[in-house]
């Protein structure tokens, strides 16, 4: 059965656990996973993310044509996508976790090349072990795209 989170009220997931997730956040089980790489896209650490992706992990913004694969691919990609960014901030709503598959509802509020914006996302990440091995997410290009001059993804 899955296990529902409700963060609604948290508007910012920093460093800090929330204490609605106090005492359920344990080493390498899926939760405490991502709650590293939700921590490292706030900060805008391209090495973080990277290194809490399997070797053979995939990244797939599901308004693009494929999936970008392997930890080298990764790292190329973010730092591209990372390129003029200011400021990102992934405002978690609900989480749920099913077994080892997480599912994020997220506001997330970015700053690129001077221009800020924000975009509802869903995100589904599977993890295994220490590692996300994949992380698909859904969101609105159109409305990302109209925030913005161009968008170079």
């Amino acid at each position: 059965m899955p296990i529902l989170y409700r963060l609604s009220v948290y508007k910012s997931y920093s460093a800090d656990i929330p204490a609605s997730l106090e005492g359920v956040v344990m080493t390498s089980n899926p939760l405490s996973v991502v709650h590293e790489m939700v921590i490292a896209w706030n900060g805008l650490d391209v090495d973080a993310i990277v290194g809490i992706f399997s070797e053979d992990g995939e990244f797939h913004s599901m308004m693009n044509r494929s999936p970008t694969k392997g930890r080298e691919a990764l790292n190329a990609h973010l730092t591209r996508l990372f390129g003029g960014a200011g400021m990102l901030k992934l405002n978690l709503r609900n989480i749920a976790v099913c077994g080892n598959t997480v599912f994020l509802e997220r506001l997330d509020v970015f700053e690129v090349n001077g221009r800020r914006g924000e975009i509802p996302v869903a995100a589904v990440l599977d993890v295994e072990g220490a590692h996300v091995v994949s992380w698909r997410e859904y969101y609105d290009r159109a409305q990302l795209v109209s925030q913005m001059d161009t968008l170079s993804e």
